[in-house]
């Protein structure tokens, strides 16, 4: 493959992998996991390196990322992902994203996050692996309903 073709098949990547996450904050944002899970490689990982105890740092496989994202979303009244930004990286199967949940717990509680990670992508364009950095305190502070 020439120089100028490779070139634009990366430039391709980045832009189906990026339509993938635009996908992902959207369904989240529905709580529609049934459709969001599809989004995931079926060996996938996310590592949250920096996790409270009540969050693991490691989740391992399609069906291990579906039910502990169920679990997480049952406690959601409303979700959404205002200012996200997408930033597409030079290696191809690669994207940064920057993201700030705002929520409103099935409790009545507010919940707002800041939140960056790193999306890889396998040969199919599916999630294969997110590191993700946020801030635990909101998970572990008790918050007051809005």
């Amino acid at each position: 493959m020439g120089q100028e073709s490779r070139h634009l098949s990366d430039e391709l990547t980045r832009q189906q992998n990026v339509a993938t996450l635009e996908a992902y904050f959207r369904l989240l944002s529905d709580l529609d996991l049934d459709a969001w899970i599809e989004l995931w490689a079926e060996r996938c990982v996310i590592e949250a390196p920096y996790a409270p105890p009540s969050i693991p740092e490691l989740i391992s496989g399609r069906a291990a990322v579906y039910e502990f994202y169920r679990e997480q979303a049952a406690g959601y009244a409303r979700l959404s992902f205002p200012n996200t930004v997408l930033q597409p990286m030079a290696d191809p199967g690669r994207v940064l994203a920057r993201w700030y949940p705002d929520g409103e717990l099935t409790t009545g509680a507010g919940y707002r996050n800041q939140n960056v990670g790193v999306f890889e992508f396998d040969a199919e364009g599916k999630i294969k692996r997110l590191t993700e950095y946020f801030d635990p305190a909101p998970l572990t502070t008790p918050a007051n309903p809005s």
